[in-house]
Protein backbone atom coordinates (compact mmCIF):
# COMPACT_ATOMS: atom_id res chain seq x y z
CA UNK A 1 0.00 0.00 0.00
CA UNK A 2 2.90 2.35 0.95
CA UNK A 3 4.51 1.41 -2.48
CA UNK A 4 1.13 2.85 -4.37
CA UNK A 5 1.23 5.85 -2.52
CA UNK A 6 4.53 6.75 -3.23
CA UNK A 7 3.95 5.78 -7.40
CA UNK A 8 0.83 8.12 -7.26
CA UNK A 9 2.62 11.26 -5.38
CA UNK A 10 5.75 10.75 -7.77
CA UNK A 11 3.38 10.60 -10.79
CA UNK A 12 0.98 13.60 -9.92
CA UNK A 13 4.20 15.38 -9.29
CA UNK A 14 5.36 14.50 -12.58
CA UNK A 15 2.06 15.60 -14.49
CA UNK A 16 2.23 19.50 -12.28
CA UNK A 17 5.92 20.02 -13.30
CA UNK A 18 4.63 19.84 -17.01
CA UNK A 19 1.98 21.71 -16.70
CA UNK A 20 3.69 24.95 -15.81
CA UNK A 21 4.89 27.45 -18.34
CA UNK A 22 8.62 27.74 -17.94
CA UNK A 23 10.77 29.60 -19.99
CA UNK A 24 12.86 27.10 -22.43
CA UNK A 25 15.86 29.08 -23.51
CA UNK A 26 19.21 27.82 -22.11
CA UNK A 27 20.25 28.04 -18.85
CA UNK A 28 22.57 30.61 -19.24
CA UNK A 29 23.69 32.59 -22.54
CA UNK A 30 27.07 34.22 -23.32
CA UNK A 31 26.22 37.81 -24.18
CA UNK A 32 28.48 41.20 -24.47
CA UNK A 33 26.21 43.79 -22.19
CA UNK A 34 27.64 47.47 -23.05
CA UNK A 35 31.88 46.43 -23.03
CA UNK A 36 31.57 43.50 -20.58
CA UNK A 37 31.53 40.31 -21.68
CA UNK A 38 29.05 38.20 -19.13
CA UNK A 39 27.93 35.14 -18.45
CA UNK A 40 24.07 35.95 -18.19
CA UNK A 41 22.14 32.89 -15.96
CA UNK A 42 19.40 35.14 -14.65
CA UNK A 43 15.53 34.79 -16.25
CA UNK A 44 15.23 34.77 -20.11
CA UNK A 45 12.56 36.99 -20.75
CA UNK A 46 9.51 35.40 -22.89
CA UNK A 47 7.00 38.49 -24.33
CA UNK A 48 3.30 37.71 -25.41
CA UNK A 49 1.12 40.46 -27.13
CA UNK A 50 -2.47 39.47 -26.08
CA UNK A 51 -2.01 35.94 -25.61
CA UNK A 52 -0.04 35.14 -28.25
CA UNK A 53 3.91 34.91 -27.72
CA UNK A 54 6.48 36.73 -30.06
CA UNK A 55 8.65 34.59 -31.53
CA UNK A 56 12.31 35.89 -31.14
CA UNK A 57 15.45 34.13 -31.16
CA UNK A 58 17.20 35.87 -28.51
CA UNK A 59 15.43 36.12 -25.09
CA UNK A 60 14.60 39.38 -22.89
CA UNK A 61 17.30 39.48 -20.11
CA UNK A 62 16.85 41.54 -16.83
CA UNK A 63 19.08 44.26 -15.89
CA UNK A 64 18.95 45.78 -12.72
CA UNK A 65 15.86 44.26 -11.67
CA UNK A 66 14.28 45.79 -15.80
CA UNK A 67 13.41 43.41 -18.50
CA UNK A 68 15.66 44.31 -21.94
CA UNK A 69 14.22 43.30 -25.15
CA UNK A 70 15.40 43.37 -28.62
CA UNK A 71 13.74 46.10 -30.04
CA UNK A 72 13.31 44.72 -33.42
CA UNK A 73 12.01 41.57 -32.97
CA UNK A 74 9.70 42.11 -30.09
CA UNK A 75 8.46 45.44 -31.31
CA UNK A 76 8.62 46.25 -34.49
CA UNK A 77 8.96 42.28 -36.26
CA UNK A 78 5.94 41.09 -33.88
CA UNK A 79 1.90 42.04 -34.45
CA UNK A 80 2.95 45.44 -32.21
CA UNK A 81 3.69 46.60 -35.32
CA UNK A 82 6.68 49.98 -34.43
CA UNK A 83 8.29 51.18 -37.07
CA UNK A 84 11.84 51.00 -36.20
CA UNK A 85 14.76 53.19 -37.50
CA UNK A 86 18.17 52.87 -36.04
CA UNK A 87 21.02 55.11 -37.06
CA UNK A 88 24.48 53.89 -36.40
CA UNK A 89 26.32 57.08 -36.53
CA UNK A 90 24.43 58.67 -33.99
CA UNK A 91 23.45 55.77 -32.04
CA UNK A 92 20.22 56.46 -31.48
CA UNK A 93 16.97 54.17 -32.11
CA UNK A 94 13.55 55.52 -33.47
CA UNK A 95 10.33 53.67 -32.79
CA UNK A 96 6.74 55.20 -34.48
CA UNK A 97 3.31 54.23 -34.81
CA UNK A 98 0.09 56.10 -34.57
CA UNK A 99 1.73 59.69 -34.66
CA UNK A 100 3.61 58.63 -31.69
CA UNK A 101 7.75 58.76 -32.01
CA UNK A 102 10.00 57.38 -29.24
CA UNK A 103 13.78 58.09 -29.85
CA UNK A 104 16.00 56.64 -27.66
CA UNK A 105 20.13 56.68 -28.03
CA UNK A 106 22.12 54.08 -26.96
CA UNK A 107 23.65 54.08 -23.62
CA UNK A 108 21.47 57.34 -22.16
CA UNK A 109 18.85 57.23 -19.91
CA UNK A 110 17.43 60.36 -21.50
CA UNK A 111 14.72 59.76 -24.07
CA UNK A 112 12.16 61.75 -26.07
CA UNK A 113 8.64 61.07 -26.69
CA UNK A 114 6.82 63.38 -29.84
CA UNK A 115 9.93 65.69 -28.72
CA UNK A 116 9.59 65.91 -25.11
CA UNK A 117 12.31 64.75 -22.97
CA UNK A 118 11.88 61.67 -20.56
CA UNK A 119 13.73 60.01 -18.18
CA UNK A 120 13.67 56.03 -18.58
CA UNK A 121 14.45 53.53 -16.42
CA UNK A 122 17.54 51.86 -17.76
CA UNK A 123 19.60 52.96 -20.83
CA UNK A 124 19.11 51.26 -24.47
CA UNK A 125 22.30 48.91 -25.27
CA UNK A 126 23.44 47.04 -28.06
CA UNK A 127 23.73 43.37 -27.11
CA UNK A 128 25.78 40.71 -28.84
CA UNK A 129 25.50 37.22 -28.66
CA UNK A 130 27.48 34.49 -28.74
CA UNK A 131 26.66 33.69 -32.00
CA UNK A 132 27.66 37.16 -33.35
CA UNK A 133 24.41 38.43 -33.77
CA UNK A 134 23.96 42.32 -32.11
CA UNK A 135 20.81 43.42 -31.37
CA UNK A 136 19.39 46.82 -29.35
CA UNK A 137 17.93 45.84 -26.57
CA UNK A 138 15.25 48.52 -24.76
CA UNK A 139 13.66 48.96 -21.51
CA UNK A 140 10.48 46.25 -22.57
CA UNK A 141 7.82 47.88 -19.91
CA UNK A 142 8.67 51.85 -20.77
CA UNK A 143 8.50 51.17 -24.65
CA UNK A 144 5.02 49.43 -24.43
CA UNK A 145 3.51 51.54 -21.65
CA UNK A 146 4.80 54.50 -23.67
CA UNK A 147 2.67 53.11 -26.85
CA UNK A 148 -0.24 52.23 -24.91
CA UNK A 149 0.17 48.58 -23.70
CA UNK A 150 -0.44 47.19 -20.86
CA UNK A 151 2.61 45.11 -19.49
CA UNK A 152 2.06 42.24 -16.66
CA UNK A 153 5.43 40.43 -15.25
CA UNK A 154 4.97 37.28 -14.09
CA UNK A 155 8.31 36.27 -12.43
CA UNK A 156 7.58 32.44 -11.73
CA UNK A 157 7.11 31.58 -15.44
CA UNK A 158 9.37 34.53 -16.82
CA UNK A 159 6.61 35.95 -19.69
CA UNK A 160 5.99 39.83 -20.01
CA UNK A 161 2.10 39.97 -21.10
CA UNK A 162 1.53 43.02 -23.06
CA UNK A 163 -1.84 43.78 -24.24
CA UNK A 164 -3.21 46.29 -26.31
CA UNK A 165 -3.33 47.47 -30.16
CA UNK A 166 -1.67 45.17 -32.91
CA UNK A 167 -1.11 45.77 -36.41
CA UNK A 168 -1.44 42.77 -39.15
CA UNK A 169 1.71 42.20 -40.26
CA UNK A 170 0.82 40.67 -43.66
CA UNK A 171 -1.12 43.15 -44.51
CA UNK A 172 1.37 45.92 -43.84
CA UNK A 173 4.05 44.25 -45.78
CA UNK A 174 1.99 43.45 -48.95
CA UNK A 175 0.82 47.23 -48.68
CA UNK A 176 4.52 48.12 -48.48
CA UNK A 177 5.57 45.71 -51.44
Amino acid sequence: MKFKKIITFVSILGMLSCTFPGVSYADSINIKYGNKKINYSDKQVKYTINGSEIKSKYPGIIISGISLASAKEVFSDSKIGLSYKFNVKSNTLELKRDGKTLLLKLNSEKAKVNGKSEIIPIAPRIVQFSDKTSKVYVPARYVAKTFGLTYDWDAVSGIAAMTGKTVNKKKAKKAAD
